[in-house]
This record gives structure tokens, C-alpha cells and sequence, in this order.
């Protein structure tokens, strides 16, 4: 009888339960090998793209005097993948902060790059160059107070209405325009208020406004990078003078 229940157990498969056991070790090991590659790539991804970014700001910050401030981010991830495989990056955003000696005082000037071609080899030097661009949008934000102070009244933006003081130290509705550089304010009974905008060398395209709470936006939409970042999201700066450029005084420009 105990013979017959011994013999009726199936034979145990060590070799089976072994490899199966070694081939899960394996995989486990494989996962880890890969989560480490993974962090690795990960890292220096940022790593290199916060280099370049940090190139390309200096390089706009120490040449174009006008700004106070500059920064620029590239949104991309993978970053150094996609430019070595594909020569492009989707967006590259500069935001150059305080921005005088362009007519009125800007709070800021946001240039927006969209569906770049870029140098697959500049990466290697830690900056980056840009062959093409599909859309560049530019936009310059101008507070009340600052156009107040150029005018010599109290202007006041609202949300899509702009006000001037009516010289009785009430305000009145006024009409906003834009053209030929210049930033026109009117109202009914009261001498037509001008301010000098800025340029070509940041506007090279036909500029609009709109009117926020407290500020009033100038801007438009091109297929070029303006010149006053161009040489620097380019890599001509590499090639020129290495004296700062003063956009304040054209005339005084060192090529």
C-alpha cells in the first residue's frame, strides 16, 4: 500500500524549478541594468540642455545691452537624442526681462521659436545653432505707469479699454493703435498721446496691441528670429566681433 502511494507521486523537476529561478534572476537583473541606463540618460539629457541653455543666455546677456535680465528654455524631452537623430527641437522660448533704450521701458520681451532645424553638431560644444525656424511669435509687455511717465498723463489699462486722464483729473475713454513704430493713444478733446515702440531689430513684422489689466501687450508673429537674439540662437556670434552690442545707439554698433 505504501509502495503503491509512493509510486503514484510525480517525480520532482529540480532542473525546471533551477533554470526558472535563474532566468527570473536574469530579468531582474536586466530590469535594474535598464533602470540605470534609463536615470543615467535621463540625467545627462538635463544635464547638457540646462548647459545650452545657460550658453545661450549668457551670450544674448553679455552682448545685448538693453535687457536686464535673459532667459531661455528649451522644452524638450529627450533633448540631446532628438537634435542628434532628427536635427530639430520643437520650441525654444527667450524671455529678455527690464528691456530699455527701445522706446518705453518693456517689463518684458517674450520671443517664441516654434519647429526649429537645428545643427545636430553644436550640442558637442554645448550651444546650440539654428538652421531654420517655422514661426517666431514676439511679444512686448509695457506697463501703465511707463507709458504714463513717457506721455505725461495718467494712462490706464483695463482689460481691452484703455483710459486718459481728461486734464480735470477725471479719465476718459481712449482708442489704442499701432503703426510705424509708434504706439498712438486718443481721445475725444485731448492731443493724441505717442510712444516710441520697439524696432525691427526685435519687430520684424507688422505688430499689434492688446490691452490687459495694468499692461498692454505689442506684438506679431514672423518666420524670422529677430535680430536682436538671432546671432546668438544662430552661431554667427561666433564669427564677429566679440564687443557687446549696444542697441540703445545703433550709430555706436560694433560689428
Amino acid at each position: 500500500m505504501m509502495l503503491s502511494r509512493l509510486t503514484a507521486q510525480p517525480p520532482m523537476d529540480r532542473g525546471g524549478n533551477r533554470w526558472k529561478l535563474e532566468s527570473a534572476k536574469a530579468m531582474k537583473k536586466l530590469l535594474v541594468v535598464l533602470l540605470v541606463v534609463v536615470i543615467v540618460y535621463v540625467v545627462v539629457d538635463l544635464v547638457v540642455r540646462s548647459v545650452v541653455q545657460d550658453e545661450v543666455a549668457d551670450l544674448i546677456q553679455e552682448n545685448v545691452l538693453d535687457s536686464e535680465e535673459v532667459t531661455v528654455s528649451i522644452p524638450s524631452l529627450p533633448f540631446v537624442a532628438r537634435v542628434l537623430v532628427l536635427g530639430s527641437v520643437p520650441t525654444i522660448d527667450v524671455v529678455m526681462q527690464d528691456v530699455s533704450g527701445q522706446g518705453v521701458h518693456l517689463e518684458r520681451v517674450d520671443i517664441d521659436v516654434e519647429g526649429l532645424t537645428v545643427d545636430r553638431g553644436a550640442v558637442f560644444r554645448g550651444t546650440i545653432e539654428v538652421i531654420d525656424a517655422d514661426r517666431v511669435e514676439i511679444v512686448g509687455t509695457m506697463s501703465e505707469s511707463a507709458v504714463s511717465e513717457l506721455v505725461g498723463t495718467t494712462v490706464v489699462f483695463d482689460e481691452g479699454q484703455v483710459l486718459v486722464d481728461d486734464g480735470t483729473g477725471g479719465l476718459v475713454a481712449a482708442t489704442i493703435a499701432v503703426g510705424e513704430g509708434t504706439l498712438f493713444i486718443e481721445a475725444p478733446g485731448i492731443e493724441s498721446l505717442s510712444v516710441e515702440i520697439p524696432d525691427q531689430t526685435y519687430l520684424p513684422c507688422e505688430p499689434e496691441v492688446v490691452v490687459l489689466s495694468g499692461v498692454a501687450e505689442v506684438g506679431c508673429v514672423a518666420h524670422e528670429i529677430p535680430d536682436v537674439v538671432r546671432p546668438y540662437l544662430s552661431g554667427e556670434s561666433t564669427g564677429g566681433s566679440d564687443e557687446p552690442v549696444d542697441l540703445i545707439d545703433p550709430e555706436s554698433m560694433e560689428r
